[in-house]
């Protein structure tokens, strides 16, 4: 019964409209980031709160209004030659700061009101690129070649919502892009793209087909995860995708994968059954009984596996990291409402003024955590940020289209700027009038693979075995 109960609360929860706020309560982890200009720090992108990063070794805050009301993160990029300068894109557009995050400017462009999706960048190659997902438009992705200050679309005309962008870690010449519709493949950084066709028997149908993760020694060996009733089978290419054999299967979904660059050894699961591993580059994998795979999977420079879970529904940790390669994981944040260290900034900088009154975590008065509520005449300067115009969503595309911006987010892999794997999450609305009302907003349906979430949930709930950091 217990079993029962917990499973019935999952699909609940994955049936239920997601409400958010201007300033949402129960912030979810979208993405972990680390970048080459800061590769100690961890940066926890959230889907209505924010940033959560650890840039002295202790986690702030810096609150989703120093962009933009109701702005979900999506991707963030620190410029290596000038550690103030980032670029960060959102539910709400493209943004800039000189300043280290203490005040934001709105990307001009094709990009600049666009709903965006992820931001990818390469050790070897300074062009930054994010992709749209905006309803009633052509969706497609765009590149930057001066680390944000201008964007171009690449025209591609997406037909549905973006799901993967990868690149090998030495070869930034090859590109795979995988979309609800299909997979696309670049050999010059970008230039061009060529549709790749998957009509191999192994695959199936094409919506059940997600890009996993590259080789890390070989960009032309490709895994990816091919989705259905009966569970998840992993397949794999060794001629860039061409042709797939299946290397194992797994009773999950919205499988998630990565590779130890030094030992070779690799890890695969999804949030509710037992991962697997492989000792031999992902020719076999085996189960091993330990706890599921954490969302937003990514390796630091360090080595250092990181992932994040919900701590308001059932899991006993925010963020945390793994020096064994997710074997046992070391807790970072318990729960958001720990984090007391509001970003260092000047006291007249939007980031300071407009995370006034706000608080980390669950939405509690602002005296609760030793913050006093704004004064009236910032309300107005805190609803938009500066220099806000709303412009055609074309985003550089004639055309428009419905490309399928129906609430999906990329199933991210692992990059040098942008984290680990993401998870679906629901639309967001247009900004609210009153950055200091809560006012709530309605969220997305259920998540695809929602019926295998609650058949793996009654078969199996597992009691988490990971240990707080003392």
């Amino acid at each position: 019964m217990k079993h029962l109960s917990i499973a019935l609360a999952v699909a609940f929860a994955a049936l239920a409209p997601r409400l958010a706020a201007a300033h949402a309560d129960q912030p979810r982890a979208i993405r972990i980031v680390f970048t080459a200009a800061a590769p100690d720090t961890a940066y926890v992108l959230t889907d209505g709160q924010g940033l959560f990063a650890d840039p002295k070794g202790d986690f702030q805050w810096l609150c989703e209004d120093a962009l933009s009301p109701t702005a979900g993160l999506r991707g963030l990029a620190i410029d290596p030659a000038d550690a103030s300068r980032w670029v960060a894109v959102s539910t709400n557009g493209g943004f800039v700061t000189d300043d280290g995050g203490c005040s934001f400017a709105r990307i001009d462009g094709p990009v600049g009101v666009h709903r965006l999706i992820g931001l990818w960048g390469h050790p070897l190659d300074p062009t930054l690129w994010t992709a749209s997902a905006t309803p009633g438009v052509a969706n497609d992705l765009f590149r930057s070649d001066d680390f944000g200050r201008t964007w171009s679309p690449a025209g591609l005309r997406l037909p549905g919502l973006l799901r993967v962008f990868l690149r090998p870690a030495d070869d930034p010449s090859r590109v795979y892009l995988s979309h609800a519709d299909g997979l696309m493949r670049s050999d010059d950084g970008g230039e061009t793209f060529v549709d790749v066709p998957l009509d191999d028997p192994e695959i199936g149908r094409v919506e059940d087909f997600r890009l996993l993760a590259l080789d890390p020694g070989d960009g032309d060996v490709v895994f990816a995860a091919v989705e259905n009733i009966r569970g998840t089978a992993l397949i794999r290419s060794a001629d860039a995708g061409a042709s797939w054999s299946r290397v194992g299967t797994i009773s999950d979904f919205g499988l998630q994968m990565l590779f130890d660059p030094v030992t070779g050894e690799g890890l695969v699961g999804g949030p509710i059954a037992s991962p697997q591993r492989s000792d031999d580059g992902g020719l076999t994998w085996v189960e091993v009984d330990e706890d599921p795979v954490p969302r937003c999977l990514v390796a630091a420079p360090d080595g250092r596996l990181w992932g994040c879970r919900d701590p308001y529904f059932t899991d006993p940790w925010a963020i945390a990291s793994s020096g064994d390669f997710g074997r046992t994981w070391d807790v970072a944040i318990q729960r958001y409402e720990v984090v007391d260290q509001r970003w260092d900034c000047p006291a007249d900088s939007r980031a300071r003024l407009c995370c006034r009154g706000l608080c980390p975590g669950q939405l509690v008065p602002p005296e609760d955590c030793g913050q006093m509520p704004p004064p009236a005449d910032l309300v107005e300067m805190c609803t938009q940020p500066p220099t806000f115009e709303l412009t055609p969503l074309d985003g550089g595309v004639d055309g428009a289209v419905d490309g399928g911006a129906d609430g999906g987010e990329p199933d991210d892999g692992p990059g040098p700027l942008d984290g680990g794997p993401g998870d679906a999450t629901p639309p967001d609305a247009g900004p609210t009038t009153d950055p200091g009302s809560c006012g709530v907003r309605p969220g997305g349906g259920a998540p695809a693979g929602l019926i295998l979430l609650v058949l793996a949930a009654l078969a199996r709930i597992r009691p988490s075995r990971s240990r707080p950091r003392g």
